[in-house]
């Protein structure tokens, strides 16, 4: 990484060499008073100032809160041919990062701009991450035991050590994230960044860069610097949730970054040499979106060396019980005793869950504010929730039902079945918010078996 460079000296023969050794690495411009450095620091995009401490009637402290007013981005280092305890001093704590005496070896002024460099990258990475953490998310654990569930944290365990990229595919709301998290808490330095991005919140127009990071200038309204996600993530972990949702322009970037382990800021012509661990993230199939040529193969390639399924809920409901007492305890009230009943913990196991763990996290959520009792019951199931569809699937209706006399039955047991089937997909429907789609998928029929079944209802 280099820096734009400004010093301000009278000096000529002072400039013209600083101009010698410093443009070695950085780009260096020299001016030979004030007002003529302040036209710079205007014109410019300047990271680091080498100030004369005297410059004509021009005060140096003075010229340090001038500067630091107008441009506080910018790191001030003092000149001077003599070394005064005191004006350091006061330099110092007006704002300047370093002082140093003329003349001064090449080596010297070499030095006190490397050692900035390395601070200034820190503070810029330090306060990127502070912004980008996310407490509530810090979370790196799973509840439940069945079969389906730990099949997937035993091959998560296998990539300990591993740098292979890895693509995490599953439906909404069966804990991509939280398995993403889990991936990087296995490695031991618990210093690695993690850094996630959700591809498809971000504003396309804003997503390359807060991918990229951007430089000072590099379009309106960029202030100053900002460090990119990819940055960030340098000897850590990126998660790029959605993955799918990228457009074909930043899929063609995505990819050279993955190939070349480089990019450059917006607005900048330096290459950022980075290394990390991709985790991406799918809630469909890429396989067939790549063959219908809506996501590059050869980024799907890299992405998936190593591929996890999470299993949606209806696979795993054996785990339901533990879910909803870890939900109950996390969104009740302090001081409220409720619970839920054991006739909706069974309900819950019969449901599909369409929805996967977020939507048994928000339904526990609003039954703990909506019921009236101490003990939630049937009763206070959202009717979007459980229609006839808890009546019909419960075996006790059909156990505890009075015995049929034959001159009443006045229907065929096929015509019965019709109606219980109309019924239930119906209900189904409702719970999906009427996608015929998603109700398809869930009753894992095909769209014409349900359209067929449901006009058979209008006869």
């Amino acid at each position: 990484m280099s820096f734009n460079i400004l010093c301000i000296d009278d000096d000529p023969k002072f400039l013209l060499a600083t101009k010698v050794v410093l443009k070695r690495k950085h780009k260096v411009f020299t001016a030979p008073t004030f007002s003529n450095g302040l036209e710079l620091l205007d014109s410019k995009e300047i990271d680091m100032l080498f100030l004369d401490v005297h410059l004509g009637e021009e005060n140096a402290i003075n010229s340090i809160e001038k500067v630091k007013s107008q441009y506080p981005h910018v790191d001030i280092v003092m000149l001077s041919g003599e070394r005064d305890t005191g004006l350091i001093v006061k330099a110092i704590n007006k704002g300047a990062i370093d002082y140093v005496c003329k003349p001064c070896p090449a080596e010297e002024l070499l030095a006190v701009v490397e050692k900035n460099l390395k601070t200034r990258n820190v503070k810029e990475r330090y306060s990127a991450l502070i912004e980008d953490m996310n407490a509530d998310k810090a979370r790196n654990f799973f509840i439940g035991k069945s079969e389906a569930l730990t099949t997937v944290l035993e091959s998560a365990k296998r990539l300990k050590g591993y740098n292979a990229s890895v693509l995490i595919e599953g439906e909404s709301g069966t804990g991509k994230e939280l398995i993403a998290r889990y991936l990087h808490g296995l490695e031991l330095d618990p210093g690695r960044p993690f850094i996630a991005v959700n591809c498809a919140a971000i504003p396309e127009n804003l997503l390359e860069s807060e991918l990229f990071g951007y430089e000072q200038g590099a379009f309106t309204g960029a202030s100053k610097r900002k460090i990119g996600k990819f940055e960030l993530a340098n000897d850590g972990d990126i998660f790029l949730d959605e993955i799918n949702s990228l457009k074909p322009e930043l899929q063609a970037k995505l990819l050279r970054v993955l190939q070349e382990k480089e990019f450059n800021r917006l607005g900048g012509t330096e290459s950022i040499q980075v290394r990390f661990r991709v985790i991406s993230a799918t809630n469909i199939n890429l396989q067939d979106n790549a063959t219908r040529e809506g996501f590059r193969q050869d980024l799907l390639y890299r992405l998936r060396v190593i591929s996890l399924i999470m299993p949606p809920l209806r696979e795993r409901k054996e785990d339901i019980p533990s879910l909803v007492d870890y939900f109950v305890k996390k969104h009740r009230r302090p001081g409220v005793a409720k619970k839920i009943s054991q006739e909706v913990i069974s309900f819950f196991r019969r449901y599909d869950w369409p929805g996967n763990i977020r939507e048994l996290e928000n339904v526990i959520q609003s039954l703990l504010i909506m019921s009236l009792g101490e003990e939630v019951t049937n009763v206070d199931l959202p009717k979007w929730l459980k229609g006839d569809c808890g009546s019909l699937l419960d075996p006790k209706t059909y156990e505890n039902a009075p015995k049929l006399k034959a001159d009443s039955i006045d229907q065929s047991l096929k015509d019965f079945l019709l109606k219980v089937e109309q019924t239930y997909i119906k209900n189904v429907i409702e719970s999906t918010g009427g996608n015929i789609t998603e109700a398809a998928r869930v009753l894992k029929i095909s769209r014409s078996k349900v359209y067929y079944t449901l006009k058979g209802s209008e006869e």
